[in-house]
């Protein structure tokens, strides 16, 4: 019998275990066993560098790559205040909010998308990040300032929401960030909506892309 149960055990273990990760992250908000810190990932970012303002020439400055912590997000009246992460993946959302290479980086004058878990680095987005609150964001090159103008709940597959801001022109007039993740329904993490946080761009430094 004890042979069976052993049997039994290992062959189920496989799937127990995504299973017990999923129900944790769905249903309880327990993420302890999902590796929600930065100890492993590779950081370029030491805190502010105290540059609020001005133009950056690219080559000055260190560009992150896929996976770098090279900055942190804070929203003003939330408890949002989490690292920022280069890249969007499975593994690196469990380490912070995470900066779609679909946009561009702060100050380089394109949308500027990042996401999060709701039951994590975001939980408070879709519930406290209010219309006029200021998102703060430091990289390791400079200090950022956005505010946000508008919200919205839309179907995941719905890319409307924000397509009108993915495409404005390549300008530091046009930069915006988008704060997105999903959509809380009584109470259960998962969904098919996603909440969405507009920015505009108040202050900043510019990243002369072509120098």
């Amino acid at each position: 019998m004890l042979c069976g149960y052993l049997i039994i055990y290992t062959a189920f273990l496989p799937v127990a275990k995504p299973l017990a990760s999923v129900y944790r992250l769905a249903f309880t908000g327990n993420t302890s066993s999902l590796g929600l810190n930065t100890d492993n990932i590779n950081s370029i970012f030491f805190g502010s560098t105290g540059r609020k303002g001005g133009d950056i020439k690219v080559s000055e400055i260190e560009y992150p790559t896929w996976g770098d912590h090279f900055g942190n997000i804070k929203v003003e009246n939330t408890k949002i205040d989490a690292p920022l992460i280069f890249g969007d993946s499975v593994s690196l959302l469990n380490k912070g909010a995470c900066v779609s290479l679909y946009g561009g980086i702060p100050g380089y004058g394109k949308t500027v998308m990042v996401s999060a878990h709701n039951n994590t680095f975001f939980r408070d987005l879709q519930k406290s990040g209010e219309i006029g609150a200021l998102v703060n964001i430091e990289t390791n090159y400079g200090s950022y300032v956005y505010r946000i103008i508008e919200k919205k709940i839309a179907h995941r597959e719905d890319p409307s929401p924000y397509t009108e801001y993915i495409e404005r022109d390549d300008s530091e007039n046009n930069e915006f960030l988008i704060m997105y993740t999903c959509q809380k329904e009584n109470g259960i993490s998962l969904s098919k909506y996603r909440c969405y946080a507009f920015c505009e761009y108040v202050s900043g430094p510019i990243i002369d892309k072509y120098n």
